[in-house]
């Protein structure tokens, strides 16, 4: 139980980081280079879902203990370098700005990023979760007080914060040796995990993850502005982002035990969802009323954009519960668990572009929040699905 409240005090300390870093950056940052820094984390979390989604969930049966069990699954590294050294610089490049030390601070940010989620995977499969949230937590304080002094003293770019970014993961990675160096392991026997699962299904998985929370950054982009993406993700990380972090955390601290349960009961998780879902309610309608005060937590330039708040924490509960039983399905159905993330990629996209009607980028978000309530409906209510995934 101790360790329990240990885990969940140092994950409402990375919130606070995380809030404390949006209000300390947007009050120097303008919305346009904050745009930028919103896509390059955007190319960033393909890394992170794509590692954590693979070793996760493949190694949760087995306490993952060596660094060259990783050669197994070298394939995923040697794609993701490529990703990292040539494709998302080049999309960058030719995309969103064409600034050639934009493009390479962008690929020794994901290059070092890789790395960072690696040992978050290692140390998540060790059941060392304290460790885990704890190198988290330095994370987030550091890359946005470094960001803070590199805009001011060494330039005014969203280079300047991504320079920053890359400084706290060194460090980071730094104490990560320390701390691997420093555990006595024991080896174990993990020829089973040789014939465990295909790793290309996660991969999939990993993508799609990667598409529909990046998705809203490049409509935003392309439909309506640089400076509204700016502002939009400025409200998305203190709203949507800790509601995400939230459910991850939860996930990760239960997967290791969870995943070796036989069944899962379809009223059970009804339920629960139906009280995640009124309690996302009930924080929403906070939001909305105490709207004027929140907006204090941000620069000036971007509280035009507080009337986001309540429906992206809304959006943000929803699309948690969804992926929620998502990840249910991949114990038992890896295929379906695929499958029902494309519907729910493609049922987006498609909502999304009916808010173009009304032009507006709240119209959006609830578009997106409509398509959430009938896909989760669809999850929770359709026997043909429950019965596939593995809930009884």
């Amino acid at each position: 139980m101790k360790t329990l409240y240990l885990y969940y005090s140092l994950f409402f300390l990375s919130i606070l980081g995380g809030i404390f870093g949006v209000s300390l950056l947007t009050r120097i940052v303008n919305p346009e280079h904050y745009a930028f820094v919103a896509i390059i984390l955007g190319f960033s979390t393909l890394v992170r879902y794509i590692i954590l989604d693979t070793f996760s969930l493949v190694f949760s049966k087995y306490c993952f203990s060596s660094l060259r069990e990783l050669l197994k699954y070298k394939k995923i590294y040697l794609y993701l370098a490529l990703y990292g050294i040539l494709i998302a610089p080049v999309i960058f490049y030719y995309f969103f700005d064409k600034n050639f030390f934009g493009s390479i601070s962008l690929s020794a940010f994901l290059i070092l990023y890789l790395v960072f989620v690696t040992f978050e995977s290692i140390f998540l499969s060790l059941r060392e979760r304290i460790i885990s949230m704890t190198r988290t937590n330095l994370f987030d304080w550091l890359r946005f007080i470094l960001a803070y002094f590199s805009y001011i003293h060494i330039d005014s770019s969203y280079i300047s914060i991504i320079f920053g970014y890359i400084l706290s993961l060194l460090i980071v990675f730094i104490i990560d040796l320390l701390i691997w160096k420093s555990k006595k392991i024991e080896k174990e026997d993990f020829s089973e995990t040789k014939k465990f699962i295909d790793y290309k299904k996660f991969l999939y998985g990993g993508g799609l993850t990667w598409l529909i929370l990046f998705y809203d950054r490049f409509f935003i982009q392309y439909f309506f502005s640089v400076e509204d993406l700016g502002g939009y993700f400025a409200i998305y990380q203190i709203t949507f982002l800790p509601i995400l972090l939230l459910f991850n955390s939860i996930w990760n601290y239960i997967i290791s035990d969870f995943m070796k349960r036989k069944g899962f009961c379809i009223n059970r998780l009804r339920k629960g969802i139906y009280l995640l879902i009124f309690l996302g309610l009930i924080l929403s309608g906070f939001f909305l009323i105490l709207e004027k005060y929140f907006a204090l937590i941000i620069g000036s330039e971007y509280r035009g954009y507080i009337n986001l708040a309540s429906l992206l924490i809304l959006q943000g509960v929803l699309y948690s519960c969804a992926n929620f039983i998502l990840l249910i399905a991949s114990r038992n159905n890896e295929l379906k668990y695929t499958q029902l993330k494309t519907i729910l990629f493609v049922g987006m996209v498609i909502s999304s572009l009916f808010s173009l009607i009304f032009g507006e980028l709240s119209s959006f978000v609830v578009s997106v929040i409509i398509f959430y309530i009938f896909f989760i409906s669809y999850l929770l209510f359709s026997r043909n699905i429950y019965n596939k995934i593995g809930l009884m």
